[in-house]
């Protein structure tokens, strides 16, 4: 099991994982999938309702994912809010 921090939501309707693995290090996990190393991207959006998360997946394709305050704990919102200025993003 990796260190850090640990976000699950939903993407086209299959579950990922998010996982902060050092300060500047996340991985995506999608169902049956290994993890992928991401780098968070500067532009990502982190508001009090919605996070824009963009990222760069290993082959530089520019991705990212919306993830509404509701789909996680308040908890959990905040501390990926929290976790992502503090790794560089917005």
């Amino acid at each position: 099991m990796s260190a850090g921090f640990h976000w699950r939501a939903y993407t086209n309707f299959q579950p990922y994982q998010l996982r902060q693995i050092t300060l500047n290090d996340w991985q995506l996990v999608l169902i049956n999938t290994p993890p992928q190393k991401i780098q968070i991207l500067p532009t990502t959006v982190i508001t009090r309702f919605v996070i824009v998360l963009h990222f760069y997946l290993p082959k530089k394709q520019w991705q990212s994912i919306v993830i509404m305050k509701d789909a996680l704990t308040e908890k959990a919102y905040r501390d990926l809010g929290v976790s992502l200025k503090i790794s560089g993003a917005s």
